[in-house]
C-alpha cells in the first residue's frame, strides 16, 4: 500500500511539474550524457530526456524476460524410415521493457549545468513527458543473416511505463536464438523514437519562397498520391534552396545560426508536405517495413549527432499548391516544434547471468495443453497523453475468444488517463478450453468504444487479432489553428474588431467558435482547439471585420493551422 502511495505521488508530481512548462530547445545542453532543457518559465529549472531503456524486474528481483522452449510430441502417423524421429515445437520469447534515468545520473548532470552555467540555483526538475512514442524491434537471427524490421509499434509515453514483447518462434529459430543469448551482444535489438515539443528562438530573419521556380523543379511536378519518408522530403527541400526556388534572408547575429536554418527547412517542410501515418500500409506494401529499416540505420548512423526533426516513421505527400509570386514568413516569434529523441537498447549478456535459472530459460514438453492461458496486452498510444487532456474522456477494450467447447471468454477494460502511468500493464488473460488447433488459440476478437468530451461516442467494428498486444491508436486528433497577421496596420484602417468563426464536423453534427479580437488583445491567446477526424486537416472559417464605416467579411478554407486576418478584402 505504502509503495502504491509514494508511486501515485510521483505520477502527481510528474504531471503537475512537467506539463506546466514549455521547454527552450535553443538552450538544451547535453551534459554527462544527458539532454537537459530549461523552462520557459524558470531558466534556473531544467527538464530531462530519459536514456536508457532496461528490462523491468520481478518482484522477485529477476528481469521480466522468459524464453520457453516447447517441445510437441508427434503421434508418429507419418510413415519414416528413421527409427528416431523429430518432435515439433518451439519457443516463445516474452519481455517487458522500461525506460528512464538513474537518479545518481540526473544527480551529476544536474552538478555539471551548476559549474558550467556558475548557478548554483540551478534544478534539474524532472522528465519531459513525450507526445508520441515508437519502438521498431530489428534482428537478423529470424532471417538467415540479413537485418529485418520484426515488428514497429507505440511506446509509453512516461517514464517507467512498460512495453511488452512476446513472439513464437520454430524449433530452429529458436535455437539461433538460444545460441545468440549466449554471445555478449545478442542479435536482438530495439530503437525508440520519443516524440517531445519545445520552443524555438526568435530570430531577425524571413523566408522566401519563389513559386515559379518551385513548380518548374522535377521533383515537385505531378506527385499525386506519392507519399515518401521524412528523410526524402527533407532531401527535396535541400535541394530547393540549392536552386534557390526558397531562400532565406537574416540580420544581425542571427545570419549563420544553424537552429535558424534548422528551423527555416522544417517550415519549408510542412509548408510544402502533408504528414502521414505510414503504419496504413504495412499490411499493403513491404516496401514501407524494408523503409522503416532504413530509417532506422540512418538514424543509427547519425545517432551521436543529437535530437532530430523527424523519425524513423515519418511520412508525407506532396500538397496541391496553387501559389502564385513570391510569398513571405517571418521567424521574428518563438514556434512551437515538435523533436525527436532516439534511444537504443540490446538485451545484453542475460543468458551468462540467468541461463541456469528456469524461471528465465527453460525447455519444457507440453503434456497438457489445459494448463495454458493466454495474455493479450493493452497497448497505449503515445497521443493519448495529449487525448485524454482535450477530447477523449474514456476508451473501452472489448475481448471475445470463442472456444472449440462452444464456450466464449467475454471481457472488458477500461481505459482512462491514470490507466497511462500504471506500474502494471492493462491485459486481457483467457485459458484453454478444449481449444485442440494452436494456432487457431491464438486467435481472438475485439472492439474500442470511445467516449469523447462534449458527449461524443465511436464504436469500431469487431477485429480478428493474433497479436500479443490491442495497441489503441486515437481516431480523432486534436489540432491547435493559430491566428496572425499585422493586426496593427488592421487597427489603421478603422477597424473596431475582428470576429473569427470555425465550422467544423463533430461526429455527425457541425460545431462552430468563435472569437472576437478587439484593440489591445493578445493575438497568441486567440486560437482555436479542434477535435477532428485523424487525417484530416481542414476546415471552414469566415472573417467579419467590424467599422463604422461597414463590416467587410471573408471566407476561406484552412489547411495549415494558420488564419491571416490582416488581409481586409478591398
Amino acid at each position: 500500500m505504502k509503495r502504491q502511495i509514494r508511486l501515485l505521488f510521483f505520477l502527481i508530481l510528474v504531471a503537475s511539474n512537467t506539463h506546466a512548462s514549455q521547454v527552450l530547445l535553443d538552450g538544451g545542453v547535453k551534459i554527462n550524457g544527458l539532454w537537459c532543457f530549461p523552462s520557459l518559465q524558470d531558466t534556473t529549472v531544467y527538464y530531462y530526456l530519459p536514456n536508457e531503456a532496461t528490462l523491468s524486474l520481478q518482484p522477485n528481483g529477476l528481469p521480466a524476460f522468459s524464453m520457453l522452449r516447447y517441445v510437441e510430441n508427434t503421434d508418429g502417423s507419418e510413415p519414416s524410415k528413421q527409427v528416431i524421429s523429430k518432435a515439433t515445437g518451439g519457443a516463445i520469447v516474452h519481455f517487458l521493457l522500461s525506460y528512464g534515468v538513474q537518479d545518481q545520473q540526473r544527480k551529476l548532470a544536474e552538478n555539471g549545468l551548476r559549474q558550467q552555467l556558475g548557478n548554483d540555483k540551478i534544478v534539474v526538475k524532472g522528465p519531459i513527458i513525450f507526445s508520441q512514442a515508437r519502438y521498431a524491434l530489428v534482428s537478423s537471427i529470424l532471417t538467415k543473416g540479413k537485418a529485418t524490421l520484426l515488428t514497429a509499434g507505440d511506446a509509453p509515453v512516461l517514464e517507467g511505463g512498460q512495453l511488452a514483447f512476446s513472439f513464437q518462434l520454430s524449433p530452429a529459430d529458436s535455437k539461433l536464438f538460444l545460441e545468440s543469448f549466449k554471445m555478449a551482444t545478442p542479435d536482438l535489438s530495439l530503437i525508440f523514437d520519443f516524440t517531445f515539443s519545445g520552443l524555438s528562438q526568435a530570430y531577425n530573419a524571413e523566408m522566401e519562397i519563389e513559386w515559379s521556380k518551385l513548380y518548374s523543379y522535377e521533383k515537385m511536378k505531378s506527385k499525386g498520391g506519392y507519399w515518401i519518408f521524412k528523410y526524402e522530403a527533407e532531401r527535396v527541400v535541400e535541394e530547393l534552396f540549392q536552386e534557390n526556388a526558397i531562400r532565406l534572408h537574416a540580420t544581425g547575429e542571427d545570419k549563420m545560426m544553424d537552429g535558424l536554418i534548422e528551423l527555416a527547412h522544417e517550415k519549408a517542410t510542412n509548408l510544402l508536405f502533408s504528414p502521414i501515418d505510414i503504419r496504413q500500409y504495412r499490411t499493403q506494401n513491404n516496401q514501407v517495413l524494408e523503409g522503416i529499416l532504413d530509417a532506422v540505420d540512418q538514424v543509427a548512423d547519425r545517432f551521436g549527432l543529437g535530437l532530430f526533426g523527424g523519425g524513423f516513421e515519418a511520412g508525407y505527400t506532396y500538397r496541391e499548391i496553387r501559389q502564385e509570386g513570391i510569398s513571405k514568413f517571418s521567424f521574428n516569434k518563438r514556434t512551437a516544434l515538435d523533436r525527436h529523441h532516439f534511444i537504443t537498447f540490446n538485451i545484453g549478456d542475460l543468458f551468462k547471468k540467468y541461463g541456469e535459472n528456469p524461471k528465465v530459460f527453460k525447455t519444457v514438453n507440453l503434456a497438457d495443453p489445459d494448463f495454458e492461458q493466454r495474455e493479450v496486452y493493452i497497448g497505449l498510444d503515445g497521443q493519448l497523453n495529449t487525448a485524454f487532456k482535450h477530447m477523449v474522456n474514456n476508451v473501452t477494450v472489448v475481448l471475445k475468444k470463442e472456444h472449440e467447447d462452444g464456450t466464449e471468454t467475454l471481457a472488458q477494460q477500461l481505459v482512462r488517463q491514470d490507466s497511462l502511468g500504471a506500474v502494471q500493464p492493462l491485459k486481457f488473460v483467457y485459458g484453454n478450453r478444449k481449444d485442440t488447433d494452436r494456432s487457431q488459440w491464438l486467435h481472438y476478437q475485439y472492439k474500442t468504444i470511445w467516449h469523447f468530451q462534449g458527449g461524443g461516442q465511436m464504436e469500431t467494428d469487431w477485429e480478428t487479432s493474433a497479436s500479443a498486444m490491442i495497441s489503441l491508436f486515437v481516431p480523432y486528433e486534436h489540432r491547435t489553428v493559430f491566428l496572425d497577421g499585422d493586426v496593427k496596420s488592421v487597427w489603421e484602417k478603422d477597424i473596431q474588431a475582428i470576429v473569427v468563426s470555425i465550422e467544423h464536423p463533430f461526429f455527425d453534427q457541425k460545431k462552430v467558435q468563435r472569437q472576437i479580437i478587439r484593440k489591445g488583445d493578445v493575438l497568441d491567446s486567440k486560437n482555436f482547439q479542434l477535435t477532428l477526424a485523424a487525417g484530416q486537416y481542414s476546415c471552414d472559417y469566415e472573417i467579419t471585420w467590424v467599422s463604422r464605416k461597414g463590416n467587410k467579411s471573408k471566407k476561406g478554407l484552412d489547411k495549415f493551422g494558420v488564419i491571416l486576418i490582416d488581409e481586409i478584402p478591398q
